[in-house]
């Protein structure tokens, strides 16, 4: 069985319709032998992460009500592949998959650099992919995990230079804070 993340359109659904969207992926995918590993619901997409032997036409047709499928993605080992990547290009496509609220993938990619990383550096990496990682659990609608995480990435930025990159660090901490200090998970971008 080979992996895929699938993304379709949303129109509807929040994070807090997730167990609605689980229980109704699962359903349409138990017709044939696809297995919904995870299901991530942001503004613009509901994002799925299965394994099947399907074929694209036939997780297009299966899939349908739920929306329109916007992109399929085969996960395989490359995508892991800390040998052959190219820092800055990846820094570059984890800013913009967390800010088109795609969190678990600029998770995955930033990993892949963060393991070659070390001191300031690597906890301002580790700061970034765990509020990644955290907006992954509120798209679950599991927000005290949520909010839990960020603290720790809060953490993780307290040394850091004002900037990484392009990516402007004090207004990622100020963004986190007031997640934390108010008790409620607003969306923003780095």
């Amino acid at each position: 069985m080979a992996r895929f993340i699938i993304y379709i359109h949303n129109v509807q659904y929040s994070p807090s319709d997730i167990d609605y969207v689980i229980s109704k992926s699962r359903n349409l995918c138990s017709k044939i032998n696809i297995i919904v590993r995870d299901v991530r619901i942001s503004n613009h997409f509901i994002e799925l992460d299965i394994s099947t032997i399907a074929v694209h036409e036939i997780l297009i047709k299966i899939l349908a009500p739920l929306g329109a499928i916007g992109q399929i993605r085969q996960l395989g080992d490359d995508d892991n592949d800390s040998d052959n990547i190219n820092k800055i290009d990846t820094i570059m496509r984890g800013v913009l998959h967390f800010n088109t609220e795609r969190f678990w993938e600029c998770h995955e990619i930033l990993e892949n650099i963060w393991k070659n990383c070390s001191g300031v550096e690597k906890d301002t990496l580790q700061g970034i992919i765990l509020t990644a990682a955290a907006l992954v659990h509120y798209q679950k609608n599991e927000n005290s995990i949520c909010i839990s995480i960020l603290t720790r990435a809060l953490n993780k930025l307290l040394h850091s230079d004002k900037f990484y990159h392009q990516i402007n660090i004090e207004s990622l901490k100020k963004n986190i804070s007031k997640i934390i200090n108010n008790n409620y998970i607003t969306l923003f971008t780095i």
